[in-house]
């Protein structure tokens, strides 16, 4: 048993990248690794070893460590950023949504949506610790359900693999969800979308999300963890 956490994180982190990577590399994206661990070796470990302490409440702390994992791209000119998670046991979505879309509102959200809402999250967008003050969890639902796409900055999915979630309890599978900040809602790999928009289907339509993970990859999965 690992007892470094870390080091855990980093294996199951790995491990999501890897199907998420493989995933839509099925369907003929190109996918590039641009998260911070990625890029920047020396100025993460050099973050680790000072305990953030050096780098609190800079600028450059603020842009680098909120970088997505990957940078999705393909011939027919579809691109988009996203975030990789796995979560052993997924007891609300909703929380997890709250979360993620806290955590990475300067990228989601344009400085002007910002300033059309309420003082009050104009007063908490600098403060990073979301479960420092459950407030937050409204103020970003808030957020979720006032913002027109016009409001977003970038394209950015979140992606997460999970043994268990709250409506699925049997823990033999992986389970993929998967969440794009212009329709708000995690959805499960295996709903009709994933099978019937373009941009979820290979450039010549004969593959799509759902065949190449119920076909390829989760046989693939359940041979390995079996």
């Amino acid at each position: 048993m690992l007892e470094d956490t870390w080091t855990q994180n980093k294996i199951k982190g790995d491990i999501a990248e890897s199907i998420c990577k493989g995933h839509f590399e099925l369907i003929d994206y190109n996918v590039d690794k641009i998260g911070i661990e990625n890029i920047g070796h020396n100025y993460t470990n050099n973050f680790l070893k000072n305990n953030n302490k050096a780098f609190t409440n800079t600028l450059l702390k603020n842009n680098l460590n909120k970088m997505p994992d990957l940078l999705l791209s393909r011939v027919d000119g579809k691109s988009f950023m996203m975030e990789v998670k796995f979560r052993t046991n997924i007891t609300s979505f909703n929380l997890l949504q709250n979360e993620l879309y806290w955590t990475y509102r300067r990228m989601i959200y344009t400085g002007e949506y910002i300033k059309s809402l309420s003082t009050e999250i104009q007063e908490k967008w600098d403060e990073d610790k979301l479960y420092e003050d459950r407030s937050k969890h409204h103020l970003i639902e808030e957020m979720i359900k006032k913002a027109n796409n016009s409001d977003l900055r970038l394209p950015i999915y979140f992606y997460v693999v999970c043994r268990k979630h709250e409506k699925l309890q049997d823990d033999k599978h992986i389970y993929v969800h998967l969440n794009y900040v212009e329709r708000p809602g995690f959805v499960p790999i295996g709903h009709s979308m994933f099978s019937s928009y373009n941009h979820y289907k290979s450039t010549n339509k004969s593959k799509n999300l759902n065949s190449v993970y119920f076909e390829e990859i989760l046989p693939l999965l359940d041979e390995v963890l079996s």
